[in-house]
């Protein structure tokens, strides 16, 4: 084996990934370059709305959505184009586009109108049954050789059932391999065992496109775009730019890099260290690059039967995208506005509530005879003139009120009463009569008092260190003169 260097990456053509000029398009493939009111829409009101994004809900499209899911979204169309700036996952991800293509396009179809729901169904009950073997009728278990022999039926079931699977699936297969034009379309598809039913693979709920979905698990594509007739090629690009408008671009930059550097030979992919990979590029095969760590994952560059799409068609072909979140953004605003109005009002209806509460609380403590210093003291507490919750006999005391967001009662602990703000206690609705009212205002002039005497302590020490740090400064100006002095005299 030869050991073929990679090519410089500074002698590269990197023009196909610059950035984006289209300052919208590139908002949502680059969001993190923006800042404050610059950024996309969704980004400012997911962060004007964190903490309730997932409350935020609003029609789209005629069916129900809230404003985290939407963000998630946004981000995703993001994340996939940062990623797919790494030639791997980008094969993946057109890896993943071609088979959903095939499976929605000429898969989906067939199993919409063949027996596999019905025989999936079937599994699904043999799995019940299998399950019911290991148990006797009074909860137990059920010895190893009764469960056999309970299972010997069901074994022959299972065989048939699974016969009956595999040649639907042939059929489904062998239709759609016609259709594309392909010799080879699958490996090992709908293989399963009885374990596996045994154990309930078919989990969920019971409906035809969950069964559909199970039966997608199995299915895998073995072939390459550029095996498929040009127009196969052209139908499934098109399918690209319908429902992966990310991956389209980043298709069309692929094929422009290649294409602005037909050198190229060889992707690999060389993982450094633990947390650090990166693309190299050789101009060789594979058979002709050391890789005696096995650090290595190499790729052929993208071919294409037929004309790539350009990078101009491929954002043009975003704009739609850009459109539906403009649309999205505006919905989106709307219900976040009216949520936030909604969630005020009953924010302050929640205050009038634990205002209430509290209030008739400290009436009902005040008009007993025994507590009534207890409330004053409560009230100076949260006032912050008060002395110690020590004064306070029902400080360990809960009440309940209700909070209108989230639409249940709520408990507020007593010695937590300092947390409040003001404007919580009402000393009318307490009852707090005159003479009181002059106690409450004499503990106030006391706090007063020992905190203006605490002031002139601390102002008094701070005199007089400095008074001392210029005295130290003085006789240090003193000494340094009278040291020159000498020096002269001499």
């Amino acid at each position: 084996m030869s050991n073929k260097r990679a090519i410089r990456t500074d002698t590269l053509n990197h023009q196909a990934f610059v950035k984006i000029d289209d300052e919208e398009k590139d908002k949502i493939l680059n969001p993190h370059s923006y800042y404050n009111e610059s950024r996309h829409t969704i980004i400012n009101l997911i962060d004007e709305n964190r903490h309730h994004a997932s409350r935020i809900g609003f029609d789209l499209n005629g069916f129900q959505d809230n404003l985290q899911n939407i963000s998630n979204r946004f981000y995703q169309l993001q994340n996939n184009y940062d990623l797919m700036k790494n030639y791997p996952n980008f094969i993946a991800s057109h890896g993943k586009a071609l088979t959903d293509w095939v499976w929605e396009e000429y898969i989906y179809p067939q199993m919409k109108s063949s027996s596999m729901v019905s025989n999936f169904k079937d599994s699904l009950q043999l799995a019940k049954d299998f399950e019911e073997t290991r148990y006797n009728s009074n909860g137990g278990h059920n010895s190893w050789d009764i469960q056999r022999k309970l299972q010997e039926p069901l074994n022959e079931e299972y065989n048939t059932l699974c016969e009956t699977i595999y040649n639907e699936w042939a059929t489904i297969k062998s239709k759609a391999k016609v259709s594309i034009g392909l010799g080879g379309l699958v490996k090992n598809c709908l293989l399963f065992s009885q374990p596996e039913i045994h154990y309930n693979r078919f989990y969920g709920e019971e409906t035809d496109e969950t069964y559909i979905e199970k039966i997608r698990e199995y299915f895998h594509i073995d072939f390459e775009l550029k095996e498929l007739t040009a127009e196969k090629q052209q139908e499934y690009i098109t399918y690209v730019a319908d429902y992966e408008p990310v991956l389209f671009i980043r298709m069309a930059q692929w094929m422009q890099f290649f294409a602005d550097n037909p050198s190229i030979e060889t992707v690999a992919h060389t993982t450094t260290s633990a947390y650090k990979s990166h693309d190299a590029f050789y101009r060789c095969s594979m058979n002709e690059v050391a890789n005696a760590n096995n650090n290595k994952h190499f790729y052929m560059p993208l071919k294409m039967g037929i004309e790539a799409p350009t990078i101009k068609d491929a954002l043009d072909n975003f704009s739609w995208t850009v459109t539906e979140w403009s649309v999205i953004s505006e919905e989106a605003r709307r219900a976040s506005v009216i949520y936030n109005a909604e969630y005020a009002d009953k924010e302050v209806k929640t205050h009038d509530s634990l205002v209430k509460t509290l209030n008739a609380f400290l009436k009902e403590k005040y008009e007993n005879t025994g507590t009534k210093d207890c409330v004053l003291n409560l009230i100076a507490i949260q006032q912050g003139f008060g002395g110690g919750t020590t004064n306070v006999s029902f400080i360990n005391e809960t009440l309940q009120y209700h909070d209108f967001n989230r639409e249940t009662d709520v408990t507020f602990y007593m010695n937590h009463i300092g947390t409040l703000g003001d404007g919580i206690i009402d000393l009318s609705k307490i009852g707090i009569n005159e003479s009181d009212r002059h106690e409450l205002s004499r503990m106030w002039n006391k706090k007063e008092s020992d905190v203006l005497q605490s002031h002139n302590w601390a102002m008094q020490r701070l005199i007089q260190q400095m008074t001392d740090a210029q005295n130290t400064f003085n006789e240090s100006k003193k000494q340094r003169r009278e040291r020159l002095m000498e020096m002269i005299q001499q």
